[in-house]
């Protein structure tokens, strides 16, 4: 038996004398991972930290869902802010760990955020 991707199905619902574990596939399949991800991550707002880890305007976190980098910040208004952790003019992270961002400079190439807001460029 297989489902709309391709994998192989066993009949896990069936009577307990029956029924069967996952095929291997299903854990290995880059087919099941990424209908996981879009299942499970892609389809609804994620928990991802609670409002006090970042209690300042400037501070932020960084963390990743599946594989994609994202960076959460308080701006000046007090207001928690998140972002695609990525320049967009060159591609690659501008954030990691976690502070102040004008403690800790946020930089891309020649790019540099500090400041009450890692997206705010000097």
């Amino acid at each position: 038996m297989e489902d709309t991707l391709g994998l192989k199905t066993t009949p896990t619902r069936a009577d307990l004398p029956q029924a069967t574990h996952a095929g291997g596939d299903f854990y290995t399949s880059p087919k099941a991972y990424a209908r996981e991800k879009h299942n499970i991550f892609m389809q609804d707002w994620l928990w991802v930290s609670r409002q006090e880890e970042i209690p300042n305007a400037g501070d932020f976190m960084t963390f990743r869902i599946v594989e994609e980098p994202f960076v959460i910040t308080r701006n000046g208004d007090g207001e928690i802010k998140a972002f695609a952790n990525v320049c967009a003019h060159r591609g690659v992270e501008v954030a990691s760990g976690e502070g102040k961002s004008s403690a800790v400079p946020i930089t891309a190439g020649s790019t540099t955020w500090t400041g009450n807001s890692p997206v705010r460029p000097i």
